[in-house]
C-alpha cells in the first residue's frame, strides 16, 4: 500500500486510552488554548481573586475576563464563589501547575537546543 491508505478489511490496532478520554482530554487541552486564560491561571495560583481584580491585572475589559473565567471553571479548574455583588474565583485544580511547569521547562530546552545549534 505505497498510497499509505489502509485496507478496508483491516481493523486498526486498539489504543491504549478509550476515544472518550481522548475526547475529553482534547475538550481540556482547548480551554487551556488561549494565552488570556493561562494568564488568568497564574493569576489565581497565590489565592483567590475577584473578577475586578483579574480584570485590573489584565489587557481586557470585563466581559472577555468574565468569559475567560467561566470557562476555566466549566472545566473544573477553577472554583467560585459569590459574597454580594462580587465573585471570587481561586484555582480547583492545582494539577494545571504541574502541565504548565512541563510545557515551560520543555520550551525551555528547546531554547537551549536552538542556541547551542546556532553557536
Amino acid at each position: 500500500m505505497a498510497s499509505g491508505k489502509r485496507s478496508k478489511s483491516a481493523d486498526p490496532a486498539p489504543l491504549p486510552v478509550e476515544r472518550e478520554k481522548l475526547r475529553a482530554a482534547a475538550r481540556m487541552f482547548a480551554v487551556l488554548a488561549d494565552e488570556n486564560r493561562l494568564a488568568i491561571l497564574v493569576l489565581l495560583r497565590p489565592g483567590p481573586q475577584t473578577v475586578s481584580a483579574v480584570v485590573d491585572r489584565l489587557p481586557l475589559g470585563q466581559a472577555a475576563v468574565s468569559k475567560h473565567l467561566s470557562a476555566l471553571h466549566r472545566a473544573s479548574f477553577l472554583a467560585r464563589e459569590r459574597r454580594g455583588n462580587h465573585v471570587r474565583y481561586w484555582i480547583a485544580e492545582p494539577m494545571i501547575f504541574d502541565l504548565f511547569e512541563s510545557v515551560c521547562a520543555k520550551l525551555q530546552r528547546d531554547a537551549t537546543k536552538m542556541a547551542e545549534t546556532m553557536k
